[in-house]
């Protein structure tokens, strides 16, 4: 009877431990899960900020060229943020 019990407490404590792990590991999954998805959705809010104060400006200087390729040359986009100082600006 001593030797059954003995055997009940350690498959408890094995289970506790192996229950305990399972869990640490789907918390951890789902943590990285949500902080991916909060990173992804605020990186696309900057990026829409960004896109849109180089449009305020260039409108502001009526360089609507620069608009029209910046719209579709995404490269062009970047080397008007730079020298527009976008690219560092917090907004």
């Amino acid at each position: 009877a001593a030797g059954r019990e003995e055997g009940l407490a350690a498959g408890r404590e094995e289970g506790l431990a192996a229950g305990r792990e399972e869990g640490l590991a789907a918390g951890r999954e789902e943590g990285l899960a949500a902080g991916r998805e909060e990173g992804y959705a605020l990186g696309e809010q900057e990026a829409s900020r960004r896109i849109n104060r180089l449009m305020q400006i260039l409108l502001e200087q009526s360089r609507m060229e620069d608009m029209k390729k910046a719209v579709t040359d995404e490269a062009y986009q970047k080397k008007l943020m730079k020298e527009l100082g976008i690219e560092t600006e917090t907004l």
